[in-house]
């Protein structure tokens, strides 16, 4: 805490934060409980829910899993625990990108591997206020070639190497598109 307060944040913060949406679905939750229930639409699980909550003694896990998760739906589309990315619904690594840019010192800097969904979301301008203001290189990726990147990440998901300054300043920053290895980044800077 010393060091944080001399200092006023990590010179470094680096990251891949959850690429998740929170939400809920009664379904989900109920086929979780009991597996006979995989597959019902969202309309049919709130059909059968009690009996079916009765019938499986799931009740206190239900509701257990309904709170954490509305909960967690709450404090990620709050724009006072999350000021840079702004309210509504939020994807975590949102809330990790607004959590770095409140931790990092004013000299420092953040990177974090992460998607582009605020780029085009048309509800997102507040957080892509604060994104411009702060990045430094945004590197795109596409994951075309999973045997060489990441084999858990679907092929037609894009993604980008993010660097953020730990200060926000007039829109500059390198931008590299379409990427399909990091090799091709490390190239394009060669002389």
């Amino acid at each position: 805490a010393d060091v944080m307060r001399e200092r006023g944040g990590f010179d470094v913060i680096a990251g891949n934060p959850p690429w998740a949406k929170p939400s809920w679905n009664e379904g989900e939750v109920l086929a979780d409980i009991d597996p006979r229930y995989i597959g019902l639409s969202a309309t049919e699980a709130k059909r059968i829910l009690p009996e079916a909550l009765e019938r499986s003694n799931g009740r206190e896990t239900f509701l257990k899993a309904f709170v954490s998760t509305r909960g967690g739906m709450e404090v990620t589309s709050s724009s006072l625990k999350n000021p840079f990315a702004g309210g509504g619904s939020n994807n975590l690594y949102r809330c990790f990108i607004d959590l770095a840019f409140r931790l990092v010192a004013s000299s420092g800097y953040v990177a974090m591997l992460h998607q582009d969904g605020h780029l085009g979301d048309p509800n997102s301008g507040v957080f892509r206020r604060h994104w411009y203001g702060r990045i430094a290189k945004h590197f795109e990726f596409s994951n075309k070639i999973t045997s060489k990147m990441f084999v858990e990440v679907h092929n037609e998901r894009r993604f980008s190497l993010n660097i953020y300054r730990g200060v926000s300043s007039n829109i500059r920053f390198e931008k590299f598109t379409y990427a399909l290895l990091p090799s091709q980044i490390d190239d394009s800077y060669a002389d």
